[in-house]
């Protein structure tokens, strides 16, 4: 377990005092992929290069499986950080090295013999599924490859620990994905521990058991991958939320219809995502219903849908409905139309 207490980190700059990480207490559990979110400059690098003390915190402690590293003699950091791998945004392979060397290189430092490092090179090869590109240079790799050399070389040395500092925000779509999909079974297979920070919800709805929201240095919402989705409490928060589940309506959907509809907002949570509340609603109430936008997302495998539809029938009718739905969803909210 990684343990955040009372950390910060501070720089002087231009006679300023710059709060990087500014007294922030945090667990993360053994086992978990735990995300740090925040804008640029909220401090998330800081954070994470204190975790392995690539940063020496100005206060504070960090506790790794309740062993205070900050405290730790050079020769004993040294030897704890081969059990914390690091995953970088833009790769840092070493150029005149081939594929197999740039896995091999932190065994080489650790003293492994040639015969360990040779068969766990070979191993990583076959997990990040690059066993062909073995004698290739990094310059003939693609973004994707390289960042799966990335991620085998931060294994190489069996961490208990990995450290991904935005490590896909540099790649398109369908290569994060896929580099998502080999974090996740990493996690799964290996039972690793994951602190990955991003300012990409839609990396944490993709991979986070747990999520922490940072800005100004400060952590301002915690809570598990599907809680943030689902319950935003900080307006900071309902904007990551809000870049990956927002609504944009066109400009004629919102255009008054008369008093007979009305524009609603339904979200529906966990299993209820899943009942056809709305075909009770259509059944039991005098009302008609136009279906503007309908999603449904899978946050950790939990379903969450936000549905929008328009609502027809009179005013006793439409209040009645509503009603219905607020008390079988996770709520409603009125969308006003424009004149």
């Amino acid at each position: 377990m990684v343990e955040l207490i009372e950390l910060s980190k501070t720089y002087q700059s231009k006679n300023k005092t710059v709060h990087a990480v500014d007294n922030i207490s945090l667990k993360i559990e053994n086992g978990e992929i735990f995300g740090i979110v925040g804008y640029s400059g909220a401090g998330k690098s800081s954070l994470l290069r204190c975790i392995n003390m690539l940063e020496k915190p100005t206060s504070g402690q960090v506790l790794i499986d309740g062993t205070d590293i900050t405290k730790l003699s050079l020769p004993d950091l040294r030897r704890l950080r081969q059990s914390i791998g690091m995953i970088f945004q833009h790769f840092n392979l070493i150029a005149n090295r081939t594929v197999a060397g740039n896995i091999a290189y932190p065994m080489e430092v650790a003293g492994k013999s040639k015969a360990e490092i040779a068969n766990r090179t070979a191993e990583l090869l076959e997990l990040v599924e690059l066993s062909d590109k073995a004698n290739v240079y990094p310059a003939q790799l693609s973004g994707g490859q390289k960042q799966r050399v990335g991620i085998a070389r931060a294994l190489a040395n069996d961490p208990k620990l990995l450290l991904c500092d935005e490590a896909t925000s540099a790649l398109d779509p369908k290569t994060t994905r896929s580099i998502l999909n080999l974090l996740k079974r990493i996690n799964q297979q290996l039972g690793i521990s994951i602190v990955l920070i991003t300012h990409e919800m839609e990396v944490v709805k993709e991979i986070c058991h747990r999520v922490a929201i940072m800005s100004e240095g400060k952590i301002v919402e915690t809570g598990t991958a599907f809680q943030i989705f689902a319950n935003p409490q900080e307006e900071i928060t309902k904007g990551f939320v809000n870049s990956v589940l927002d609504i944009q309506l066109p400009a004629h959907l919102l255009t008054d219809k008369g008093d007979n509809k009305q524009l609603i907002k339904v979200v529906f949570k966990g299993k209820e995502a899943e009942e056809p509340i709305i075909d009770s609603m259509l059944r039991n109430f005098s009302v008609k219903a136009n279906f503007l936008h309908a999603r449904i997302d899978y946050i950790q495998d939990t379903p969450m849908g936000v549905f929008v539809l328009e609502l027809a029938g009179d005013l006793a009718e439409r209040e009645r409905a509503i009603a219905f739905l607020d008390r079988e969803t996770a709520g409603t909210e009125v969308i006003p139309y424009v004149s």
